[in-house]
């Protein structure tokens, strides 16, 4: 009889344990059993004495852990039977080490021990310490959690005024105004400044505010080793005489006092506002973060701040055969091996030690409808192996040590059409309370059966969870799979695809096989590599089970199978997002509230997004863990926007949920936007007061993000309105800009040019510039940390650089050396990443690193007006200057009719040489950069599967193909632009590999290094690539007869009058010739601007030949007598027209 049962718990074999409080006892009830056991307490043998006990919780070792209420303490049961925890005193209190009542206990995956202090109101925290073991002297049960020793903290919940801020002396540090805030995450700093004041108190020492905060040396900010390590901070600086400050990180090992300096890997930067570090970078172990401020302007004025860190070991993977493939087949004749020790996954290191384990492996026949129990490997009259003579040996341990590691069952061991499950149970015996299981299904066919193993393209996208792998259904899930043994004749390969459904009643999944009606949810259904899209999810929410399989077939009829099994990872859901207030100015100090979302997995962190008509032209406005935060909006055209913005919720194993808020109504704060504008023309004068240029010093990447983003889509406004109104005014809109992709031509007036036009529109050109220039410093310093930060920083210099005429040299070069920074990061993370995050940063990227190409061509195109910042190059004599051959104008004679030796004439040289020099170093990074987002997506894309970039800036296409698809393969551009491949071509790959076809579209084509190159100043530019799986380029060979055709477009803003379309056939004999005149002088409204001048024939009746001749300056003569052109081309008749 049981009396005021309080408590139960079900173990893994589904025993029953009840706390049968009110006869002080722990009853055990076995599975499928009635009857009860005393385990502990009151009429259990060699036991311990409880009064009231109100909880119990067991682990992962079967070890007991119990809330003995009445006798204020935690007890918990060991190799040596049970012992008292917690509160062991004997009496209630409130002391650390002391409870009064406590009312339940739980642990978090680490170890850690929480127990509600009831009657003390209070939660305690008990850290567990690991002991270290013999691991050639231990077993999984000879110690236990009880064994380690508990570190107490106390978490004592305070009010929200008492947490948000910290006083030290007389000055108290507050959350500054753009930090993120939140009353659900409390944010504490320990933050010890010195607070000095210079004698007019015009310089205060910085306030400085780190994230992740809330931590301390009892209770730091738990992470695991095989994650990366990342602290931001805001830094408040107020100083008139400069905002400079000088930043320094100290890290320090809190083993014994937190006085040990650890040394960090030089690749380790400690010297920027923001700290990262590498996984694997740092042993286990608390450590002090020390960030120390020191004002440039007073070097006397220093403030510090510290978060503490607790670096913990990472859950193992435990695979049985290569890659933890869920499901293989196995012929009767051959031996099955099941390795942990190789194939097992340690995150936290390089390799895994198979010796810091112990093993023990079970089996069962597997039923689809019904589950037999687990039978160990030792066990007598195994069904497992009943197939086996009772004589011979049906399995063997492995020859490496620990050979418990691996284990081989023996040919004919199992039964024919017999489908096994195996587990490994595995415990460390550093700590063994780390305890881990590994699972197999072995479908035994009659015929050999080469092993193929399955695994996940994108690692972090799959995570281990036991017998299945978790699956996102946010994204596509890419496979991939190999075979292991001899597979030189593999005939085909075909992917079958399954869903699940659980039968409660017997915890059993039943399969079922998709038809192929909806294969348009796949891609390389019969290739090594597999890969099913969101769109598979999205319309079979319905369905929580998945199962992948690869069957491969063999040209000797062989047949072998493997699969993957999955169970869905719901995204975050039942939250919400509001922002307030509703209405407000660029100025405006918004909050953002994401409240109420939960998720098994945790909330990871929220990222917003912002557009104003097209979703697709959505940036990156913030990302923060905190469910709080405090944002600036941009606005948009005609000073007032509905600004469109959206949520992405994240949890802990990278699942995202959408949440689109309602939309905000941001007005532009015209005066704060033209003080600064004003302040920027000299910042030596008066910047230091000017609320946005302390904002931009704080170093907070959300913070420096929200501010460069309003104000450059606010000079992006200003130019493009600078730009109508001069073209407007009869400027030749192609003199001064460069259109973008799709854009439709800006009507010129055919008013004559006034000079005074031109002079204003200058004026403010380089008005904006400076400004653009000023905010283009702070992105250099930014730490690339995670996806957030590459997709909040490419959106930034993507929406800096927007205004190609606006770019001078430097700043050109910093938004180039800062796109080819990400790109880099980008590529290094993509296969841990979602498809989603590479297409989204990879099209920013893309973006900023083509506007600082086409700005930098842009002047060397004559394309736009020289800018002020850009002429300092031309009264300095550079080192290589005179030694350059490849530099035509290096030599004057070649230079303005060889003649001028001008002071003007050699500074206008000098400025195109360094412009030259940027250039081409420019386009050099814009290659590479290209290439490395070019592999960050490739990873992601099948065969048939294909992604573009489609911006104003640039377009890109790639498509995964085989080279057999090439022939005379139309690949389309923006506009009129298209590429036709030829019918006919030579290459070294067979017609059935696989290729990556890639072609580029950018505004400007690239300028020559030489003056007698063709010019190309009005025309657009494209580009086409091929690549193998190993991202080496492909050549291929094609004729005359076969060609590859390009239709290139001109610029939509270049001037080319109405040619006159007459038929020449119809002529007489005398005048077989149409002469056509076109007076270019007309057109130039800038004698400075070159022009590139293209013909196009169309011939009526391809049955003919046409002679064409040309000549600049007069007209064409061309007889057996005189020879007065400039060139000519005869057209021969065929169906498609040639040059002979």
């Amino acid at each position: 009889m049981l009396n005021s049962p309080d408590g139960i718990f079900v173990d893994s074999n589904l025993n029953l344990y009840v706390v049968d409080s009110g006869n002080n006892r722990i009853q055990k009830f076995k599975n499928g059993e009635l009857n009860s056991t005393t385990v502990c307490g009151n009429g259990a043998p060699d036991t311990i004495e409880l009064k009231s006990p109100t909880s119990l919780v067991l682990d992962a070792g079967g070890y007991l852990f119990v809330v003995d209420s009445d006798n204020h303490r935690i007890i918990g049961s060991g190799p040596t039977g049970f012992r008292c925890l917690v509160g062991c005193s004997g009496s209630s209190g409130l002391a650390f080490d002391q409870l009064s009542n406590p009312k339940s206990l739980a642990f978090d995956s680490y170890g850690n021990m929480f127990v509600t202090d009831m009657n003390n109101d209070r939660i305690q925290m008990f850290l567990l310490a690991t002991n270290s073991c013999d691991e050639t002297a231990l077993s999984p049960r000879e110690t236990s959690t009880a064994n380690n020793e508990l570190v107490i903290t106390n978490l004592d919940l305070q009010s929200t005024e008492d947490i948000t801020k910290t006083t030290v002396g007389q000055s108290t540090t507050q959350l500054p105004r753009d930090q993120p805030t939140s009353t659900q995450h409390f944010s504490t700093n320990q933050t010890t400044s010195t607070q000095h004041f210079n004698t007019n108190q015009s310089c205060f020492s910085p306030i400085i505010t780190l994230f992740p905060s809330i931590s301390s040396l009892s209770a730091p900010v738990q992470l695991r080793r095989s994650e990366d390590l990342h602290i931001s901070s805001y830094i408040e600086v107020n100083c008139i005489a400069s905002l400079a400050v000088i930043t320094q990180w100290t890290v320090f090992n809190c083993t014994s006092t937190c006085s040990l300096q650890t040394k960090l890997d030089q690749s380790v930067i400690t010297t920027l506002n923001e700290l990262f570090i590498r996984a694997r970078t740092l042993v286990y172990g608390i450590y002090k973060l020390k960030l120390t401020v020191t004002m440039v302007a007073s070097t006397d004025l220093i403030s510090a701040a510290s978060v503490y860190v607790r670096i913990n070991p990472s859950n193992i993977i435990p695979n049985l055969v290569e890659f933890g493939t869920s499901m293989i087949s196995r012929g009767q004749s051959q031996d099955l091996t099941l390795n942990p020790g190789s194939f097992s996954v340690n995150p936290d290191e390089s390799t895994f030690n198979l010796s810091d384990w112990t093993y023990e492996y079970y089996c069962r026949t597997y039923d689809s409808n019904k589950l037999e129990a687990w039978q160990a490997f030792n066990q007598t009259n195994h069904s497992c192996f009943s197939n086996r003579s009772n004589i011979t040996v049906a399995w063997q341990y492995g020859s490496m040590v620990p050979s418990a590691s691996s284990v081989t069952i023996f040919v004919e061991s199992m039964a024919f059409n017999q489908t096994y499950q195996f587990v490994v149970h595995m415990v460390n015996c550093r700590d063994l309370t780390f305890r881990v299981k590994g699972f197999l299904m072995v479908k035994v066919v009659k015929t050999s059966s080469p092993k193929v193993a399955i695994a996940c393209v994108i690692s972090t996208m799959c995570s281990f969870n036991g017998e299945y792998q978790h699956i996102n259904p946010s994204t596509q899930v890419a496979l991939f799979s190999v075979c292991l043994d001899n597979c030189t004749s593999i005939k085909n390969i075909k992917w079958n695809i399954y869903k699940g459904l659980m039968n409660l009643s017997t915890d059993i999944v039943k399969w079922t096989q998709m038809n192929n009606s909806q294969d348009s949810f796949f891609f390389g259904m019969s290739t090594s590599n597999f890969t099913a899209t969101n769109k598979l999810f999205l319309e079979n929410s319905q369905v929580h089970y998945w199962r992948f399989e690869a069957v491969y077939t063999f040209v000797t009829k062989e047949i072998s199978l493997s699969a993957l099994n999955f169970i869905i990872n719901r995204p975050p859901e039942n939250g919400t997002c509001s922002i307030s207030p509703r209405n407000g100015t660029t100025s405006t100090l918004f909050t953002i509230n994401c409240l109420d979302w939960i998720d098994d997995n945790n909330i990871k962190d929220y990222s917003f997004y912002g557009w104003t008509t097209d979703r697709t032209e959505r940036i990156m406005l913030a990302f923060t863990s905190l469910p709080t935060l405090k944002i600036r909006l941009p606005a948009n055209n005609g000073n007032t926007s509905l600004l469109m913005m959206m949520v992405h919720i994240r949890d802990m194993l990278d699942c995202m949920g959408e949440f689109y808020m309602e939309a905000p109504v941001v007005i532009l704060d015209s005066t704060e936007i033209n003080t600064l504008i004003n302040v920027l023309q000299e910042p030596n004068k008066g910047a230091t007061i000017n609320p946005f240029v302390r904002l931009l010093a704080s170093g907070y990447q959300n913070t420096v993000g929200q501010i460069i983003i309003l104000i450059a889509q606010e000079l992006n406004t200003m130019n493009k309105q600078n730009i109508e109104t001069a073209v407007e005014n009869g400027i030749s809109a192609a003199s001064i800009s460069v259109s973008s992709l799709g854009s439709a031509g800006l009507h010129t007036s055919p008013i004559p040019l006034n000079m005074s036009i031109m002079n204003n529109y200058n004026q403010k050109l380089n008005i904006l510039t400076n400004v653009r220039n000023y905010l283009m410093m702070f992105i250099t310093n930014m730490t690339i940390t995670t996806v957030n930060s590459i997709k909040l920083q490419a959106s930034i210099v993507a929406q800096l650089t927007d205004a190609t005429n606006q770019l001078t040299r430097t700043a050109s070069e910093l938004a180039s050396f800062k796109c080819h920074q990400l790109s880099f990061a980008l590529s290094e993370m993509a296969k841990k990443i979602s498809y989603e995050d590479a297409q989204f940063a990879a099209t920013l990227i893309a973006q900023c690193i083509s506007n600082a190409l086409t700005a930098v061509n842009r002047q060397l195109q004559q394309r736009g007006n020289d800018l002020d910042l850009d002429s300092t190059c031309g009264n300095i004599l550079l080192d290589d200057y005179d030694n350059d051959f490849e530099f035509v104008r290096s030599n004057l004679k070649l230079f303005i009719g060889g003649d001028d030796f001008s002071w003007e004439a050699i500074q206008k040289s000098r400025n195109l040489y360094c412009q030259m020099k940027v250039s081409n170093k420019i386009a050099a990074q814009f290659n590479e950069t290209l290439a490395a987002v070019t592999t960050a997506l490739n990873i992601h894309l099948n065969i048939a599967q294909s992604t573009i970039i489609n911006t104003a800036a640039v377009f890109i296409s790639l498509e995964r193909t085989t080279m057999a698809s090439l022939s005379s393969k139309l690949i389309r551009q923006v506009g009129t632009g298209q590429i036709r491949m030829s019918s006919i071509f030579d290459s070294n790959l067979t017609e059935n590999s696989s290729i990556l076809l890639r072609s580029i579209m950018q505004p400007l084509a690239v300028a020559g290094a030489s003056r007698s190159q063709a010019n190309t100043n009005l025309s657009t530019s494209i580009s086409l690539s091929l690549f193998d799986l190993n991202s080496n380029e492909i050549s291929i060979r094609t004729s005359a007869d076969h060609s590859i055709e390009l239709l290139i477009p001109r610029d939509p803003n270049s001037l080319i009058p109405p040619m006159t379309l007459q038929n020449v056939t119809s002529m007489s004999a005398v005048h077989p010739f149409n002469l056509y005149f076109v007076n270019m002088t007309q057109l130039l409204t800038n004698t400075n601007l070159s022009v590139s001048l293209h013909f196009e024939i169309r011939p009526l009746n391809v049955s003919l030949g046409y002679l064409f001749i040309y000549k600049f300056d007069n007209s064409p003569e061309l007889n057996s007598s005189i020879n007065q052109t400039d060139g000519w081309s005869l057209l021969c008749p065929s169906r498609k027209f040639r040059c002979c």
